[in-house]
């Protein structure tokens, strides 16, 4: 079935039949040409979610398959009519069907152990294809307003106001952030963005809870000698101001450039 058959756009009931054994897989679409494109990439890719039509896909090969529209209705009736289009074409007895409930295919299935270790496990690298395609949809979605902005910081603020955030998660949170690259555009941002902020007055929206963590903190830590850096975060700042100093100078910016100049002292004579 292509765009241009004369139900193409139709919604109904189909049938993919294999036309060597006479087997069928039965399911329901919103638009017939896209249900059918949507199981042919997946048959193609090896990994449809029928691994009975899988299976008879890679030994009969993709000639020997046939869409078929059953029947046509509305969206309604999908479910409807797709539930017994599976008990008269014994979709799931004797065809490529796995799943009698038409709505919750997986109730009363289980993933086998293999299939939950490679669910669980860590997703290989994103293909440059994948990523070109991430940056043209992004680019493509509308700036979020100022109102959404406002609303979403609202939603947060109210949100952490209400529910007091635990030690543990605390940790987790700075153990993420941690070591974490900054982008240069972000960098740049936070920088207007407290340039902007001097000289206002903050207004926290915090639990009273928070409040009361953050006095008995700061009570714990008066007469205590603030802790130093680690030589390893001496080592990296160090490494950070050398090759800032090294980017100045290869600007032709020397050292005290950029600064305002000393105020000499005035000396006053004093008359005996």
């Amino acid at each position: 079935m292509t765009p241009l058959h004369p139900l193409a756009q139709a919604s109904g009931v189909y049938a993919i039949v294999c036309q060597n054994t006479g087997k069928c897989y039965v399911g329901s679409a919103q638009k017939f040409w896209l249900r059918w494109a949507q199981h042919l990439r997946r048959l193609r890719k090896g990994n449809h979610h029928s691994w009975k039509l899988q299976q008879a896909f890679n030994v009969y090969g993709e000639a020997a398959f046939e869409f078929r529209p059953v029947l046509r209705c509305e969206l309604k009736d999908l479910m409807l009519f797709e539930a017994r289009a599976l008990v008269t074409f014994k979709a799931v007895d004797e065809g490529y069907n796995v799943s009698r409930d038409v709505e919750s295919p997986m109730r009363g299935r289980k993933h086998t152990e293999a299939t939950r270790k490679k669910m669980s496990g860590p997703r290989g690298p994103m293909s440059e294809g994948t990523k070109q395609r991430m940056r043209e949809s992004a680019a493509l979605r509308p700036a979020p307003t100022e109102e959404f902005k406002a609303k979403v910081a609202e939603g947060v603020r109210a949100y952490y106001a209400e529910h007091e955030v635990s030690e543990e998660t605390r940790k987790k949170l700075a153990d993420t952030s941690t070591g974490r690259p900054v982008s240069e555009k972000s960098r740049l941002a936070l920088i207007e963005r407290n340039k902007a902020g001097k000289g206002e007055t903050r207004t926290l929206n915090l639990s009273d809870a928070e409040r009361q963590r953050r006095v008995d903190a700061n009570k714990a830590r008066a007469g205590k000698p603030r802790k130093g850096m680690t030589p390893e975060q001496r080592a990296i700042h160090s490494e950070k101001l050398k090759a800032a100093w090294e980017a100045r100078r290869a600007a032709g910016v020397k050292r005290g450039d950029g600064r305002s100049p000393r105020k000499k002292p005035v000396r006053v004579a004093v008359n005996s």
